[in-house]
Order: structure tokens, then C-alpha cells, then sequence
């Protein structure tokens, strides 16, 4: 069972203002934002994202 996803944003803010735009159309909501991470969950479904800042330091990428 996946409990959640990661995903790595270099800006929380703008991250948070995107994705729970866009995750509304799902059915997601937010359930925790700090600094460094947001986390959503979904209607009827375990499985929780998050997007965090990089926890290495290093600029978020796509590789």
C-alpha cells in the first residue's frame, strides 16, 4: 500500500497555490502546510501528496 507521494518544489507558496487549484478538481484538500511542506489528501483514499523544498539543500530539478 503507497501511504503518500513526494514531490519537490523550490517555491512552497506558489506550490500551494497551484496544486490546490488544481487538486480541488480531484477532490483533494489540504491538511497541513508548514514552511517547507504542504500535504494533501483525497476523498476516499488513503494516500496523502506532498510537496516539500528539497531536504538535501539543493534546488528541486527535473532529472
Amino acid at each position: 500500500m503507497i501511504s503518500h507521494k513526494t514531490l519537490g518544489s523550490n517555491d512552497i507558496q506558489k506550490a500551494e497555490s497551484f496544486y490546490t487549484a488544481i487538486l480541488a478538481c480531484c477532490g483533494a484538500s489540504l491538511i497541513y502546510k508548514s514552511e517547507i511542506v504542504i500535504f494533501y489528501e483525497f476523498l476516499d483514499s488513503p494516500t496523502k501528496l506532498s510537496i516539500t523544498k528539497p531536504l538535501n539543500g539543493l534546488a528541486a530539478s527535473v532529472r
